[in-house]
């Protein structure tokens, strides 16, 4: 299906961005499919490119994550594992896998790719910043709870996140019990 439609592309998977699919690797072999359909002037409709990523050995809900054209990359999410795959937007190949997240970021994540950086937040409560060029963590925020109101964590759960003009992010606290 069709995942991103940036200005000068267009980005699909054999994943989806709202539900996970299962990967179930071992006893057969279930690579993702990724492409990319230029949309630029004159080019409309070339193919960029037409690879497969495969999963690594394991059963895993794999998710299409977020893209960004001027960065070069897109993301894909693995709810078990709590980890993002960095896959180039340009290419389709395979470029890095970040640490996992804590373990309630499994139950709902949300991820943005932003002024040259993967951003996630989750029900952890946790802000997590990412390298686009390797993966790597840049920096963490917990987004503390003082009143103790949330039952299973010390943190809110935070699904929404949005960018400001002026590079502030705004976070919004959610939980839907």
């Amino acid at each position: 299906s069709v995942n991103s439609v940036l200005e000068d592309r267009i980005i699909g998977t054999t994943t989806n961005s709202r539900t996970y699919r299962l990967v179930t690797t071992g006893q057969t072999d279930i690579p993702i499919q990724l492409w990319g359909i230029s949309l630029k002037e004159g080019q409309q409709g070339t193919m960029l490119f037409n690879t497969q990523w495969q999963p690594p050995a394991g059963n895993y809900s794999i998710q299409y994550g977020h893209a960004s054209a001027e960065d070069g990359v897109f993301t894909l999410w693995n709810k078990e594992t709590r980890q993002h795959i960095g896959i180039s937007a340009d290419t389709g190949t395979y470029l890095w896998t970040t640490e996992s997240q804590h373990y309630l970021d499994a139950f709902g994540a949300r991820i943005k790719i932003r002024l040259g950086k993967l951003y996630c937040t989750g029900f952890a409560g946790i802000v997590y910043a990412y390298n686009l060029a390797n993966g790597n963590t840049l920096w963490e925020y917990d987004v503390d709870d003082p009143y103790t109101e949330i039952l299973w964590g010390e943190n809110w759960p935070m699904l929404f996140a949005f960018f400001t003009g002026d590079r502030k992010i705004v976070l919004f606290h959610m939980e839907h019990s």
